[in-house]
């Protein structure tokens, strides 16, 4: 496929004039929704990185790549007090004993906040540019003679197989592997996302199913990581009436998505000699 190496370089540059412009709009304005747009945006770039380095390695990705998650990482503190905040935020009028707890995150997302600003306007873009745009060069060169239509339903297949790996390994008393099967997934729908044309009879209902799937886990790491925080604020004892409000979150959290956890089979093929999901003679 003659123009596979330019789609390759267009989707890099693409992803990083977003990744630049929503970094410009956080240093500008550090609030959560700013924020959020920018994480989006990184992983978003870290996903055709981790395409283009399928199909046409490069060393400069390797260290590009390692920046981009060094900055994403940054955000998970202040991303996870924004998350119990919300949560809080529904619960405390049944739940006034939250009162302390509620004002405590608010102190500490001020708190990150804060601390983040700086942080954003510290990140060092002009090296990251130069290793994306010789790297860009490089993918133009070397993957312009792949086919797309084969080559990156083949990159697909390993990402989705690892991530069977990891459902297969699912222990509802051991949420982590819950969250570990999280990573995979996110990792396969950026993916998608990254080269939608490139997939014969992809539908956007696929992507659709499989956020609604990865937002079911997510909910259940968020409860995880509230539990950790209510137990760390109330040292060991939360009041009665809270820690039985979030224990019956959790178990339904839990109960729903073992309950759907086959739907990861609709997502696609679990061989590369197999047809996809969505194909009429395997449609469910």
């Amino acid at each position: 496929m003659a123009g596979a190496g330019k789609f390759l370089q267009h989707a890099l540059d693409r992803h990083w004039q977003l990744y630049r412009k929503r970094l410009q709009t956080c240093r500008q304005r550090a609030d959560e929704d700013n924020i959020h747009k920018l994480r989006t945006g990184i992983r978003r770039l870290v996903s055709v990185i981790d395409l283009i380095r399928a199909l046409a390695p490069c060393p400069a990705l390797r260290k590009a790549r390692k920046v981009l998650k060094a900055q994403l990482d940054r955000f998970d503190d202040l991303r996870d007090t924004q998350v119990m905040l919300l949560t809080i935020d529904a619960a405390i009028v049944e739940l006034p004993e939250l009162r302390d707890f509620h004002e405590h995150l608010r102190r500490r997302e001020n708190r990150l906040l804060g601390r983040l600003e700086p942080e954003i306007a510290a990140f060092r873009t002009g090296n990251l540019r130069r290793k994306l745009k010789k790297s860009g060069r490089r993918a133009n060169r070397r993957a312009a003679d792949i086919d797309l239509a084969q080559a990156i339903p083949a990159v697909v297949d390993r990402v989705y197989a690892d991530a069977l790996e990891r459902h297969a390994a699912i222990d509802d008393s051991h949420p982590a592997t819950i969250h570990q099967l999280r990573i995979a997934l996110k990792k396969l729908r950026y993916m998608l996302e990254a080269a939608p044309d490139q997939i014969p009879g992809l539908k956007p209902d696929l992507l659709e199913r499989l956020q609604r799937y990865l937002t079911a886990m997510g909910d259940i790491q968020n409860a995880e990581v509230l539990a950790s925080a209510l137990a760390e604020f109330y040292r060991g004892a939360p009041p009665a009436p809270v820690a039985d409000y979030f224990q019956r979150q959790h178990r339904q959290l839990m109960a729903e998505f073992i309950a759907d956890r086959y739907e990861i089979f609709r997502f696609w093929r679990a061989a590369p000699y197999q047809a996809q999901p969505w194909q009429p003679d395997l449609a469910v």
